[in-house]
């Protein structure tokens, strides 16, 4: 919300493209100012302890760019799967790599990618108790989907709105409503 107040369409393009140094800009310009746990070493020189006063915020940084780098291919895949029921592996394979035919690592590579998806979507969910931290895994994503052998069977989990009760509900009122003024004798 607020980077589109501030007119960073640009910023956002890029890193919808998957540009990874806009990434990283991004986050050392939004990202708190982190401490490490340990204190500087009192036998280091001056340049050594600006450095240590950089480690904290290179480190998460580092932690960031992995996630990111994890999580790159994620809407491309959900994206592919949201059009089939069932897909081949090899040709999800070749979707994601257009260039050339599917190899047996391009197939091996994204295994990885839907097992990381499929991770990347699962969250603990808190359902009752003292503990924020207690609760069930659920998954994030409106997509399931299993492999097996080499074919990705996918279903849909979001549940659409039931209409059809809300309108049997409202004609069975509407009924009720039309026999008490037909009861109503003037």
């Amino acid at each position: 919300q607020h980077l589109r107040e501030k007119n960073y369409h640009e910023k956002m393009f890029k890193m919808q493209c998957g540009d990874l140094s806009e990434f990283e800009a991004c986050f050392q310009f939004a990202c708190p100012k982190f401490l490490l746990a340990h204190p500087p070493s009192l036998t280091g020189t001056a340049p050594a302890e600006a450095d240590y006063m950089k480690d904290a915020t290179k480190h998460q940084t580092e932690v960031f760019m992995d996630e990111v780098k994890q999580q790159k291919m994620l809407p491309t895949i959900r994206s592919y799967l949201k059009l089939y029921t069932t897909l081949p592996l090899y040709k999800l394979a070749t979707f994601m790599n257009p260039s050339s035919l599917a190899t047996e690592k391009d197939c091996a590579a994204l295994r990885t990618h839907l097992l990381c998806f499929k991770h990347k979507m699962k969250n603990v969910v808190w359902t009752k108790g003292t503990s924020g931290l207690e609760g069930s895994f659920q998954s994030g994503s409106e997509l399931d989907f299993y492999i097996d052998h080499d074919m990705i069977h996918i279903a849909d989990t979001k549940v659409a709105n039931r209409y059809g009760d809300f309108f049997i509900r409202k004609i069975l009122k509407f009924e009720e409503l039309n026999h008490k003024l037909h009861s109503i004798k003037l």
